[in-house]
């Protein structure tokens, strides 16, 4: 593994930390105070690009060969910068990869060939997004209770889904939903929703959650729901499709953390008691140090863990291992610097006028949302 990002990438983080820093943040505040997202900054972020990396000139992607799959590294890069600015927007701009990255991957290939360049080759953001968290405390990302079952006219799904971002109005859904008693990899397969009124399929009221609030985080609820399975075999999906989406937790929970730490240093450095800066206090000093090697520790175990995925998919070894530790480092570390940010801004540290307080609640919530994010 370089230590060094290639050129493509670098210009890719580059990119996308410029639109993040100029388009994105500015507008964080006032978004959450709305709960709803400016349209036209969302086909911004779209258009940037990032999700056609990795696919297919055939299926509508930008890559050189169709057997291409997306890089689950290109990926964590650009949803760490979208993290960074806001978790909301980054959930609503990312939401598509619950679709792109797993038709890529192991789709069939006439679903591919019906669904990806038309999602590609949108200059809108697409209304596609993925259904993975349920509600309940023995929620897991490796043992689910939505359930397939066969009918005569395909598979049909029951259960419920909980959090789905933008999943008022999707167009596409992908759904993962057991398909027998086991609670193993194989016995959980990726299910596709086409259309906005699939039967069977009910949309909730939206969520009133203490995390991001600027996405509408809905129920999905499913009655024997029609659905198409997606992978082209059956038993393959889970195991690399659950990698990706703890790589992605990681990757957003870095953007929140390095959010965190970055604010907390411009506070105190700005903020003078006693006659000088806070920042200039040891205990303060050690807070921001500490968080900021945590931060950089943080970044290597995504890097990793994705640079693993991509480099053994091929070989069929597993990055599991790796994909868990940045998951669960990732989700300790941004509760740990959000909480120690607000620490530092004392009384600013609670009130809106502060972004301290933001972080601490978008932070508090990828602890228990793991398949948020899918790279």
């Amino acid at each position: 593994m370089h230590l060094q990002l290639d050129e493509e990438r670098a210009l890719l983080q580059d990119t996308v930390r410029g639109f993040a820093k100029e388009q994105v943040r500015p507008h964080a505040r006032t978004w959450e105070e709305k709960g709803a997202i400016d349209g036209a900054v969302l086909d911004q972020a779209w258009q940037l690009g990032f999700a056609t990396l990795g696919v297919g000139p055939t299926f509508g992607g930008a890559a050189d060969k169709d057997d291409a799959v997306p890089s689950a590294l290109s990926n964590a890069l650009v949803l760490e910068q979208l993290a960074w600015a806001d978790l909301g927007f980054a959930l609503a701009a990312c939401s598509p990869l619950h679709v792109t990255v797993p038709l890529a991957l192991v789709g069939q290939e006439g679903l591919k060939r019906e669904v990806l360049p038309g999602v590609l080759g949108s200059t809108s953001l697409p209304r596609a997004t993925g259904a993975w968290v349920e509600a309940g405390r023995t929620y897991d990302v490796r043992a689910m209770a939505t359930r397939s079952t066969p009918s005569a006219q395909g598979p049909v799904l029951s259960g419920k889904k909980t959090l789905v971002p933008r999943g008022d109005d999707s167009e596409i859904t992908v759904v993962l939903a057991k398909t027998r008693g086991a609670d193993e990899p194989a016995a959980f397969e990726p299910f596709v929703l086409l259309g906005k009124n699939v039967p069977g399929l009910s949309r909730g009221k939206r969520c009133d959650v203490i995390g991001p609030r600027a996405v509408p985080l809905v129920e999905l609820s499913f009655d024997e729901a029609s659905a198409r399975p997606l992978a082209h075999k059956s038993g393959v999906a889970h195991a690399q499709l659950l990698e990706r989406a703890l790589v992605g937790s990681a990757a957003a929970s870095l953007g929140v953390a390095r959010a965190a730490v970055e604010y907390a240093v411009d506070y105190a450095r700005e903020r003078r008691a006693f006659g000088r800066a806070i920042a200039q206090n040891q205990s303060i000093a050690f807070m921001l140090a500490e968080g900021a090697m945590d931060v950089e520790a943080l970044r290597w175990l995504v890097w990793k863990a994705a640079w693993k995925v991509d480099r053994d998919h091929p070989k069929g070894e597993s990055a599991l291992a790796e994909a868990s530790r940045a998951a669960r480092f990732g989700a300790d570390l941004a509760f740990r610097v959000s909480d120690a940010c607000v620490q530092i801004l004392g009384g600013h540290g609670v009130i809106r006028d502060h972004l301290a307080e933001l972080f601490f609640r978008n932070s508090r919530t990828l602890a228990a949302t793991p398949g948020w994010f899918m790279v």
